[in-house]
């Protein structure tokens, strides 16, 4: 019986340590995951700091959340006034109605392939 009982927890003993190295070998696969993901963002970040190309994102609130370094160095203004403005106030008025379209089928979940539109450079 006492033989019974030690097969039983050394068989339950087992099932834990192939449960935790199971366990271990997730977590580790998920770090290193999370570590091509790090350097993967390390380097978007790095290209889109050194493009010369304007780059930019809008929320769907209408304003701007990044601006990579071009703007300022293009535009000449600072980073703070262009946050400080709705992206529609840089767009040119004759197509402010298409653009507002187009910005509310973003909106909508569909796609934009080819879009143009002209922009201002004054701050309103």
């Amino acid at each position: 019986m006492v033989t019974g009982i030690i097969a039983l927890l050394a068989g339950g003993f087992r099932w834990r340590v192939n449960v935790v190295n199971a366990r271990s070998r997730e977590l580790a696969d998920q770090v290193q995951r999370l570590t091509q993901i790090k350097q993967i963002r390390a380097e978007r970040d790095r290209i889109l700091e050194l493009s010369q190309d304007l780059i930019c994102s809008v929320g769907m609130d209408g304003y701007f959340k990044y601006f990579n370094p071009a703007w300022e160095n293009v535009l000449g203004f600072s980073i703070e006034e262009l946050f400080s403005k709705a992206f529609m106030d840089f767009v040119h008025p004759d197509d402010r109605t298409k653009t507002l379209r187009e910005f509310e089928s973003l909106a909508a979940g569909r796609r934009t392939v080819n879009f143009e539109n002209r922009y201002t450079l004054t701050l309103i």
